[in-house]
């Protein structure tokens, strides 16, 4: 039987946790922190995809959407308590709490 190779490894904590803040983005967060919950999600993928949810939720209801991926990487610097280097300040100043700043100024 093959082995997968290690960058698989590397990289499916996080791809499981998009793939369950994506699922349960769309449906009630009580389903979301029963889910956690009830599995073996490390704590900070855990922080980090109720932080993404939280997100996700504000802007969609104040019709401010931004990228997937843009929410991810606000969540984990928020949850890591880190300032997010970036030159796409338009979309990164509507999260709130997201400490940034905008490496061409």
């Amino acid at each position: 039987m093959k082995s997968l190779p290690t960058i698989f490894f590397l990289f499916a904590p996080l791809s499981t946790m998009k793939f369950c803040v994506g699922y349960f983005i769309k449906i009630a967060n009580a389903k979301w922190i029963n889910f956690k919950n009830s599995t073996k999600i490390p704590t900070t993928f855990s922080l980090i995809g109720t932080k993404a949810i939280e997100i996700y939720r504000y802007l969609k209801s104040n019709g401010l959407m931004i990228d997937e991926n843009d929410i991810y990487i606000a969540a984990i610097a928020i949850v890591n308590d880190c300032t997010l280097v970036t030159a796409n300040t338009r979309h990164f100043e509507r999260v709130e709490g997201l400490k940034f700043v905008n490496w061409r100024e």
